[in-house]
């Protein structure tokens, strides 16, 4: 049995998005001369190796178009509301007729404040899947907070306009008194 107390070292952030493999998947459990033997030896390139083991960023699927000199099909996709159900399922509407339309770059015109996390992750997930051979842009005019945020680092790239904002992205619930955390959020915007 595990001693669930024990304190673990801290990793980086961006070691949760690693490759599950058994030498990855061995990092999370307690490390014995069993595990450490059963851990492939040799990291891939651009891994980050602790004594631990080692952990490496997830490789797109699909490597993403060049943008050529002169794009001839562009399609600029509004976000300019509170992220929504109605929200994910426009955007999904739109994708469709633009990938129909033969798409090669789309730009995600954002103005938001943010809203729920669940249709934000479905429209982040609907850039990283749906649209993983078309070049997308967010171009931030000027808010891209909480749920804005998210959708827009889905994109291959963020623009923003000199007044441009990207903020906090931490669920608070409406009507609670502000604790550090919630407070952060809101001033981030500030």
């Amino acid at each position: 049995m595990q001693n669930l107390n024990r304190k673990r070292s801290p990793k980086p952030l961006w070691s949760v998005a690693i490759l599950l493999t058994a030498g990855a998947m061995s990092l999370l459990a307690d490390s014995t001369t069993e595990q450490v033997a059963s851990r492939p030896t040799a990291a891939p390139p651009g891994a980050y190796i602790t004594n631990d083991g080692w952990v490496a960023p997830i490789q797109p699927p699909v490597e993403k178009p060049t943008l050529d000199a002169e794009i001839t099909k562009v399609f600029i996709l509004p976000i300019r509301e509170e992220i929504q159900q109605k929200t994910f399922d426009a955007l999904k509407r739109k994708v469709i007729r633009c990938r129909a339309s033969g798409a090669e770059l789309i730009v995600l015109d954002m103005d938001t404040y943010g809203g729920g996390v669940g249709p934000a992750l479905d429209i982040a997930r609907l850039i990283k899947q749906d649209l993983n051979d078309i070049y997308t842009v967010c171009y931030v005019r000027p808010n891209g907070i909480s749920a804005g945020a998210l959708i827009a680092l889905a994109c291959d790239q963020i623009v923003m306009t000199p007044t441009g904002k990207l903020g906090d992205a931490e669920p608070i619930l409406m009507g609670s008194e502000l604790k550090d955390v919630e407070r952060e959020k809101i001033e981030s915007a500030l």
